[in-house]
C-alpha cells in the first residue's frame, strides 16, 4: 500500500513537471525536460493507481498508455514548433526525434509492463482457485512462493504471514519468508524466522543452508560457518552446503579452505559451472592463474552460456 501510494505521488510529481515544461517553455531545454520527465512519471503513475487498485485490464491499460503518449507527445510537438519553426531548421528536427523518442519509450514502457501484469493476473487467478479448495494456508503459501520469482518479496512477506497467521509451526513457510526477508536485506529478522523454523525443525538442512546463506549475505561468516557445518554433521554429502561454505570462507579470506570445500561439493556435482567458476574465482586470489582458467574453461565446457551468479 505504502509503495502504490508513493508511486502515485511520484508519478503524478513528474507528470505536472513534464507538463508544465512544456506548457512554459521559452527555450529548447524545457523541451527536454519534459521528454525526460514525462515517460518515467506517467509509468511510475500509471503502476500505483493500478497496484493500489489490485485491478488490471491489459487493453484498458494500453489503451490509456498510448493516448497518454500521443496527448503529451504532441503537447511537446507542437510547443517545439511554435519555438524553433522560425530559428533553426536542425534544431527542429532534432524536436521531432525526441518526440517521437518520447513516444516510443511511453508505448514500449507500456507494454513491457503489461506483460509483468500478465504474471500478476495468473498469480491471482492461481490464488482464487486454491482458495476455493478451502485451502487458504496452501494458497497463501503458494502466492508467496510465486512472487519470489517475480522478485517481489515484500509482497511475498505479506503472504507468509498471511499463511503463518493460520499455521504459525509450518518451518517451510518460515523458511521462505527467511529468504525473501534475506533478499531485501532484513537480516535481523530473516535469521528470526530461520530460528523459528529451526525450533520447529532442528535437523532441517535447507534452513540451516539458507540461514548459512543470510549470515554470509551478513558478513556475519563465523556464524554462517556454523550453521553449515550443522547441516553437513546432518549430510555430509550435501554438494550445495559445501558451496555456499566455500562462498562464506572465501569471502573471508580463507581462500585455501575454499577450495578445499569446492573440491568436495565438484566431487558430489561434477557438471556443474557455477561451483567450477567460483573455485577458478577462490584459485585467482591464491596466484594460481592456470589452474583458475582451467576452472573457467571447464564451466564454459559445460554450459557454453554460463554466465557468473553475481
Amino acid at each position: 500500500m505504502k509503495k502504490s501510494s508513493s508511486d502515485i505521488i511520484w508519478g503524478s510529481i513528474l507528470v505536472l513537471c513534464s507538463l508544465l515544461y512544456s506548457l512554459t517553455a521559452t527555450d529548447f531545454s524545457n523541451i527536454v525536460m519534459a521528454i525526460c520527465f514525462a515517460p518515467l512519471g506517467a509509468l511510475v503513475l500509471f503502476r500505483g493507481i493500478f497496484n493500489r487498485l489490485e485491478y488490471y485490464n491489459k487493453t484498458l491499460f494500453m489503451r490509456i498508455m498510448i493516448v497518454s503518449s500521443i496527448g503529451i507527445g504532441l503537447l511537446i510537438f507542437f510547443k517545439s514548433y511554435q519555438l524553433l519553426c522560425t530559428r533553426d531548421i536542425l534544431l527542429f528536427v532534432w524536436s521531432t526525434v525526441f518526440t517521437g523518442i518520447y513516444l516510443l519509450l511511453m508505448i514500449w514502457a507500456g507494454y513491457d509492463y503489461s506483460k509483468g501484469m500478465d504474471e500478476y493476473q495468473r498469480i491471482e487467478e492461481s490464488f482464487k482457485e486454491t482458495m476455493k479448495s478451502g485451502n487458504a494456508v496452501m494458497a497463501w503459501n503458494r502466492k508467496g512462493l510465486q512472487l519470489m520469482e517475480l522478485i517481489e518479496y515484500r509482497k511475498a512477506i505479506e503472504s507468509f504471514n498471511r499463511a503463518l497467521e493460520l499455521e504459525p509451526s509450518n518451518a517451510m513457510i518460515l523458511n521462505s519468508k527467511g529468504i525473501s526477508l534475506t533478499e531485501i536485506r532484513k537480516f535481523s529478522q530473516a535469521s528470526e524466522a530461520f530460528d523459528k523454523a529451526l525450533k520447529l525443525d532442528p535437523e532441517n538442512t535447507k534452513v540451516l543452508n539458507n540461514k548459512g546463506n543470510s549470515l554470509t549475505k551478513a558478513f556475519k561468516f563465523q556464524d554462517a560457518l556454523a550453521c553449515y557445518d550443522k547441516a553437513l554433521k546432518i549430510n555430509s554429502d550435501n554438494s550445495k552446503v559445501l558451496y555456499n561454505k566455500g562462498i562464506a570462507m572465501g569471502r573471508s579470506g580463507e581462500y585455501q579452505n575454499a577450495v578445499e570445500c569446492f573440491n568436495r561439493a565438484l566431487k558430489l556435482d561434477p557438471e556443474n559451472p557455477e561451483i567450477w567458476h567460483t573455485k577458478g574465482n577462490a584459485l585467482l586470489k591464491l596466484g594460481e592463474d592456470h589452474e583458475a582458467q582451467e576452472c573457467y574453461d571447464k564451466a564454459l565446457e559445460l554450459d557454453p552460456n554460463f554466465k557468473p551468479v553475481k
